[in-house]
């Protein structure tokens, strides 16, 4: 994540798909009562669908650019476990 304004999607359609990956890992949204969640849901999304920098996002939400980092990462991760496309989650689907 970089600090500069971000576009992470060439085309609408793969926004459009992140925001429904992202709603299916996080049905509850900002209204989960996992502050963790509640938390990686908003980075995810105030970065990837609202394209805000790491920088503005820190800024917006007062909090320090290696929480902002951690939350996106954690999230990323869990994205990636729950849709099967993690490594670790590759691996045990192939007997590894």
């Amino acid at each position: 994540m970089s600090g500069r304004a971000h576009q992470p999607f060439s085309t609408a359609d793969e926004s459009k798909a992140f925001a429904i990956a992202l709603e299916q890992v996080y049905p509850e949204g900002l209204e989960t009562k996992d502050s963790k969640k509640r938390e990686d849901y908003k980075i995810l999304k105030l970065h990837f669908l609202e394209g805000l920098s790491a920088m503005q996002i820190v800024e917006n939400l007062s909090i320090n650019w290696h929480a902002v980092e951690n939350r996106a990462t954690r999230g990323l991760k869990r994205m990636r476990c729950a849709l099967g496309t993690h490594p670790d989650v590759t691996n045990d689907h192939q007997g590894r």
